[in-house]
């Protein structure tokens, strides 16, 4: 009777070490850091804007901004192919291309980055482009559905879908990286800003 218990235990610890190292060896999300100064003094730039590209299509992935100490730091980026634009007004915007994440790359390390201060004097400016679609303050994505022209005739479904960190699924159930709600009543249009954490 000793045995088939000792032997029992044995493969039920077999079986738990098996799936918990097959489940986190599926999960290929990995990881990148790095810290943003002047160029020219070396000074830390506090919140300037770091974007996760997708390298396919240029669909924001994430982002976040910087700390006091010009450090950033994404986590769960899926594995995949990326391009990561650093901007910060006033500055040059720095774009790094083909950044990998996968089962062999988890942490990628940008190192330092420097921006260049873009400071001219000029007699007139003229100021023609317009915000972007997705915007990142302290800990919020802010979603623009004015200026999602993609679906400015939908109802909120419709805008929920197009927001790159958030899933839908065809019952109307959404998430996002914090968050899990169902939505009843999806038929008003939206034409307002979308703030998520």
């Amino acid at each position: 009777m000793k045995t088939i218990i000792k032997t029992s235990s044995i493969l039920i610890l077999f079986l738990i070490v098996f799936f918990t190292n097959g489940f986190t060896q599926d999960n290929n999300n990995g990881s990148l850091t790095g810290t943003v100064v002047e160029k020219s003094s070396d000074n830390p730039l506090e919140s300037a804007v770091v974007q996760v590209l997708s390298s396919v299509d240029s669909t924001v992935i994430d982002g976040t901004l910087t700390d006091k100490d010009g450090r950033f730091s994404i986590s769960d980026v899926p594995a995949g192919l990326y391009t990561v634009k650093i901007s910060y007004i006033g500055y040059s915007t720095t774009i790094e291309n083909n950044i990998e994440i996968g089962k062999d790359i988890k942490e990628v390390n940008m190192g330092t980055i420097k921006l260049d201060d873009k400071t001219e004097v000029t007699q007139e400016i003229e100021v023609m482009s317009e915000a972007p679609l997705m915007t990142f303050e302290a800990g919020k994505k802010i979603y623009d559905a004015k200026k999602d022209l993609t679906s400015q005739s939908g109802n909120t479904l419709d805008h929920l879908r197009n927001i790159p960190s958030v899933e839908v699924d065809n019952s109307g159930k959404w998430k996002g990286k914090s968050s899990k709600q169902e939505i009843d009543e999806l038929t008003q249009p939206l034409n307002r800003t979308m703030t998520m954490k």
